[in-house]
């Protein structure tokens, strides 16, 4: 912690270095309410089914096909199944750290 001068009446404050506050720094998180979640997962569902999701890395329209996306090559565009899409979300872990 550094004390500085920080205007000619001669009043000091108490600044923090750059180190202090990068590591002292923990972001702000606000939850969500737990009756809105079916429905926001019911239309990510709906979204990644239709219209889908565009992919521009033919190695990942690939494995959508392969674990059975509806992938249409030419115009880059991989519609995920609801049954997929919550077979991912088994896999995503149930909780991490921000820091």
């Amino acid at each position: 912690m550094k004390i500085c001068r920080t205007d000619v009446a001669g009043k000091f404050s108490i600044r923090q270095t750059f180190w202090e506050e990068f590591f002292m720094f923990r972001p702000r998180v606000q939850f969500l309410d737990p009756a809105i979640i079916p429905q926001i997962l019911e239309e990510a569902f709906e979204i990644l089914e239709n219209p889908g999701v565009i992919f521009q890395w033919q190695p990942a329209l690939e494995l959508l096909a392969a674990c059975g996306a509806d992938v249409n090559f030419e115009t880059l565009n991989a519609r995920l199944p609801r049954a997929l899409a919550e077979r991912a979300l088994q896999t995503a872990p149930r909780e991490f750290f921000l820091y």
